[in-house]
């Protein structure tokens, strides 16, 4: 087989594995999402189940894609696309992580109507932006970051404003165990707030794939989130 065909199927199959764990992480949301809405425990374990199928599959793309990168002499386009998938892998699973992380949470602690709604409340504009991101993962030429950066924008200030409504519950119940409970809310809306950080490093990959450049748009956010504070 010519070199250039097997360059290509390459790629394709790099393309390919990358989709799977696009969909499979998408997948995770909207069973974590359905789990909230429905509070529905047994939702909750199939999602920290499938959890494990993402992990194996972005180490089997990770390995592939550098065995990939290893063996064959790539132009620096295919390369960067190789290199920025791999990235991008490691940030899906993270993502997919935190929808565990949220599962674990609903089947332990079993919390209040109160909790559910103030993290169901931010999962829906975190799943915004990944919808966003996953379809400029699919169509990195289109110009789709700064639909990302607002919906990250969103989650801070929706962080920052539920973050204060906590620390006023706090204060005017300061028994133990209400200072536990809101804790452990505060580090799930926590954990979605890092999705945000996740998504926008995966748009930070893309532009990598595009130009060979990197761009810190993280930094950008946190120092917009800054000075609106």
């Amino acid at each position: 087989m010519a070199v250039n065909k097997i360059l290509d199927n390459d790629i394709k199959q790099i393309k390919k594995e990358l989709n799977l764990m696009i969909e499979k992480t998408k997948e995770q949301f909207r069973l974590t999402f359905a789990s909230l809405v429905e509070k529905d425990i047994e939702l909750c374990k199939l999602v920290i189940e499938k959890d494990l199928e993402i992990n194996k599959l972005q180490n089997e793309f990770i390995k592939q894609a550098q065995w990939k990168i290893a063996k064959q002499h790539m132009v620096a386009s295919d390369l960067r696309l190789a290199i920025g998938s791999i990235m991008i892998a490691r940030d899906l699973e993270r993502t997919a992580d935190v929808a565990k992380h949220i599962c674990q949470y609903l089947v332990k602690y079993k919390p209040e109507n109160i909790a559910v709604e103030y993290i169901s409340s931010i999962f829906e504009t975190t799943m915004k932006m990944f919808n966003e991101v996953a379809t400029h993962i699919e169509n990195p030429f289109e110009n789709r970051k700064t639909e990302a950066v607002q919906q990250q924008l969103n989650i801070a200030k929706a962080f920052d404003e539920l973050y204060n409504k906590l620390v006023e519950n706090v204060a005017k119940d300061n028994r133990s165990e209400t200072i536990l409970t809101n804790f452990r809310m505060v580090r799930r809306l926590r954990d979605l707030e890092h999705v945000g950080e996740y998504l926008l490093g995966i748009e930070e990959s893309i532009v990598f794939i595009k130009s060979g450049k990197f761009e810190e748009i993280q930094k950008a956010i946190i120092e917009e989130v800054n000075l609106n504070k």
